[in-house]
């Protein structure tokens, strides 16, 4: 449904103009009405949407090859009150690039994770060489500051709010982010900033399969390059050996159990190098008309991949 506010919903569902609404754009001050909808009758259901965000560090920019960095700025985002902020505590935050329903996820206990700790990320920080000045500015010996550029996209309130919490948990931190936003087709234009690997942090969304496609995302052969014709979605430009043996052979073998054991070592390599941050999947939301049955909305599926069992209950 698009066009209709969501408030507003509720009157098409009940009068029968309308039998399903579904959205995983709701604005943060819509869940009270949402919730209200639900304990009036009205069957809602929320579940995770296969857009997940995440940010890119491009590892060709010098001082985010050095992995305390990368941590430092993972451990000082709190991604989980973001979420909480924008999903009204429904969604958890990611620890790995394949979703929890994805085939090849590996429980967290077995990666390296990033909970929110501004102490951690700053004793790496210090660590790193760029201690804070009287002005509370991260500058190294050599007088340069720890200055980011983030890129993301114009047209997303959500974006928008990640982008200015992130900022907002940098400062705190004597990080400088300065936010560029373009629009999606500038940035992902086959010349645009993302092929091209021209951009130092860029947040963005990916849309997950059943397939988790791994040869396509993190293979070193998926690094845009002038070699490949600027092909590939690595553009974090992450490439290493074993990450890269780990990931083809999980992509290619015929042998479920190998498939599962090199997804997991190639998510083991991948939390602790942390080319990129995964934050979280989008909250989607299905109302229906309560005439409407059988609606089972699947985080790796379109809404109506069940759509041979929905039916319609008879009034009264």
């Amino acid at each position: 449904v698009t066009g209709v506010q969501t408030c507003a919903l509720p009157i098409y569902l009940q009068n029968g103009n309308l039998d399903i609404a579904v959205t995983d754009k709701v604005a943060i001050d819509q869940y009270a009405f949402i919730d209200q909808d639900a304990r009036a009758g009205l069957p809602v259901t929320y579940y995770n949407s296969p857009v997940w965000e995440h940010i890119d560090f491009n590892l060709d920019i010098q001082q985010l090859q050095d992995i305390r960095i990368r941590r430092a700025l993972a451990y000082g985002f709190n991604r989980q009150a973001l979420a909480d902020t924008l999903f009204n505590g429904r969604s958890p935050v990611l620890d790995s690039w394949l979703l929890p329903d994805q085939r090849g996820a590996v429980p967290a206990d077995q990666l390296t994770v990033y909970p929110y700790d501004p102490a951690q990320a700053a004793a790496l920080l210090d660590e790193a060489g760029y201690p804070l000045n009287d002005d509370g500015i991260r500058v190294s010996k050599q007088g340069i500051t720890l200055t980011f550029e983030l890129l993301t996209t114009t047209g997303s309130p959500l974006r928008q709010e990640i982008a200015d919490r992130f900022q907002s948990d940098m400062k705190a931190l004597g990080v400088e982010i300065l936010v560029t936003s373009l629009q999606p087709e500038e940035i992902f234009a086959p010349n645009g900033p993302l092929f091209l690997r021209q951009f130092e942090l860029a947040l963005f969304a990916w849309i997950a399969t059943p397939d988790p496609a791994g040869l396509q995302l993190w293979s070193c052969s998926a690094v845009p390059s002038e070699i490949n014709g600027w092909i590939g979605n690595n553009f974090a430009g992450w490439c290493t050996r074993d990450a890269d043996y780990a990931v083809k052979l999980a992509a290619t073998s015929l042998d479920s159990a190998e498939q599962k054991a090199q997804y997991a070592a190639q998510q083991v390599l991948f939390t602790k190098e942390l080319p990129s941050l995964p934050l979280f999947q989008r909250l989607g939301v299905v109302i229906t008309n309560p005439q409407v049955t059988g609606v089972m909305p699947d985080a790796l599926a379109p809404l109506t991949w069940n759509v041979a069992n929905w039916q319609r209950v008879p009034t009264p």
